[in-house]
C-alpha cells in the first residue's frame, strides 16, 4: 500500500463516522490507530464493522478475513479445496451426492484433462444459440475458478431471435460472446455457462437484480454438522451478483436468524469507495419490513447445506452459498476460506469464540 492509500483510509475512517457517533475527530482517530496497533483491524474494517458503536473492551472478539483465510487453508488439503474452488468438480461433488446445485450447460475456453461428460464443449455460435433457445430466462456465464462475480454476466434472449443476446450492455451476435471468452484467455481461465435460474415468489420484494443468495455457515462439531451463521445477499437493481464487497458493489446485506431463518434489520454502504454502513429497517425498493420477514425453505436450506458439508467431512467449516428458488433449494457454491466479515458486520458482533474450536483459535 502506497503512504498515498494508507493516509486515504486512515483519513476515511475518521471523517466518515457512522450514524449516531459520539466520539469527535481526535478520540475517532486515536480509537482507529489503536483498532490497528492492538487487534490488526484496519481502518476501512474500522468503518465496516461500525467500531464508532462498539466498546473497545469487545474489538477482541471480532477477526479479520486473511489471517483467518490462513487458518481455514491450513484445515484443509489441496485436494478437498479443490472440490469446492473448482467450479466443475463441485457440480460432480454434488451430483454424485444428490445435492441441489445449478446445472452447468457448457464450456468455452482451453483444450483441458478435466473434462465432465456431461457439460458441452462450446466451440460455436449455433451451440450456444440452442442454449439460449433451451433456457427459461437466459444464460449466466461465470469463470470456472472465479470468486465475488468478478467478470460474470448475464445473456438475455432476444425474443425471435437466437442468434443474438443481450449481454455486456448491449445486443450482440453470440459469436461476440465466444470471441469475449476465448479473448480473456490471459486470465488463465475457462469459462462456464449456465441457466439463469430465478429467486422463489416470496422473495421478489426482496430481489432487484441477478440472483440473491444466502450466505449459510456449517460447522463440525464432533460428529455433527450444524449450521451456525447466515447472511442472506440482496443484488439491487443492475446487479447480476449479489456480493456485498464490503460496500462497493452497491448490494444489501441481512443476518438470518439460524433457528427460524427469520431476516434482521439489513445493512448498506452509503458510499462505494467507503463503508458508510446504514442500518435499513424497510427495503427501499419494496418498502418491505425486513425485521422478522421468513425466508422461503428455509428448513430445506439449512438440511441441504449441512448435507453438502458431509460429503467433505475434513472441513472444519464451510461458507455455502445457497439459492432460494421456485424449484427447490440450490448450493451454487461452497468456500472453505469464506469471508467471515460478511457475517460479523450483519451481525453485529465478533464471531472469534463461534470459530475458535475450528481454526485453533484464542477464545
Amino acid at each position: 500500500m502506497s503512504l498515498t492509500s494508507f493516509l486515504h483510509d486512515y483519513q476515511a475512517a475518521i471523517r466518515n463516522p457512522v450514524a449516531d457517533s459520539t466520539w469527535g475527530p481526535m478520540l475517532r482517530a486515536v480509537r482507529v490507530a489503536w483498532a490497528r496497533l492492538r487487534h490488526g483491524i484496519g481502518p476501512r474494517l474500522y468503518s465496516l464493522f461500525g467500531f464508532d458503536q462498539v466498546p473497545i473492551r469487545q474489538w477482541a472478539d471480532w477477526l479479520v478475513d486473511e489471517p483467518l483465510k490462513l487458518r481455514q487453508r491450513a484445515c484443509s488439503t489441496p485436494e478437498v479445496r479443490a472440490w469446492l474452488d473448482n467450479k466443475l468438480l463441485f457440480h460432480r461433488l454434488c451430483r454424485e451426492h444428490g445435492i441441489g446445485t445449478v446445472p452447468i450447460w457448457g464450456r468455452i475456453g482451453r483444450e483441458s484433462q478435466l473434462r465432465d461428460p456431461q457439460v458441452l464443449n462450446l466451440e460455436s455460435p449455433s451451440q450456444l444459440a440452442d442454449l439460449l433457445q433451451k433456457s427459461r430466462w437466459g444464460l449466466f456465464v461465470k469463470q470456472l475458478d472465479g470468486s465475488h462475480g468478478d467478470g460474470a454476466f448475464a445473456v438475455l434472449p432476444i425474443a425471435g431471435n437466437h442468434q443474438v443476446g443481450e449481454f455486456l450492455g448491449a445486443i450482440r451476435p453470440l459469436a461476440h460472446l465466444l470471441a469475449h471468452c476465448k479473448g480473456s484467455s490471459g486470465l488463465n481461465t475457462d469459462w462456464l455457462v449456465q441457466p439463469i435460474v430465478r429467486n422463489h415468489a416470496a422473495m421478489a420484494p426482496l430481489v432487484f437484480g441477478g440472483l440473491s443468495t444466502v450466505r449459510v455457515v456449517t460447522q463440525r462439531q464432533g460428529e455433527a454438522f450444524v449450521c451456525v451463521a447466515a447472511t442472506l445477499k440482496m443484488p439491487m437493481e443492475g446487479n447480476v451478483v449479489d456480493n456485498f464487497l464490503q460496500g462497493r458493489a452497491g448490494n444489501l446485506a441481512a443476518a438470518v436468524n439460524v433457528e427460524s431463518g427469520r431476516l434482521y434489520p439489513a445493512k448498506v454502504s452509503l458510499r462505494r469507495d467507503w463503508p458508510v454502513i446504514a442500518t435499513l429497517t424497510h427495503h427501499p425498493c419494496s418498502g418491505l419490513l425486513f425485521n422478522g420477514f421468513q425466508l422461503p425453505l428455509w428448513p430445506q436450506a439449512v438440511q441441504a447445506a449441512c448435507r453438502a458439508h458431509q460429503a467433505l467431512p475434513s472441513l472444519p467449516a464451510v461458507g455455502w452459498d445457497v439459492a432460494l428458488c421456485e424449484d427447490g433449494v440450490l448450493i451454487v457454491e461452497g468456500n472453505p476460506t469464506f469471508d467471515v466479515d460478511l457475517l460479523q458486520f450483519t451481525h453485529g458482533r465478533g464471531l472469534r469464540r463461534l470459530f475458535a474450536g475450528s481454526y485453533g483459535l484464542n477464545g
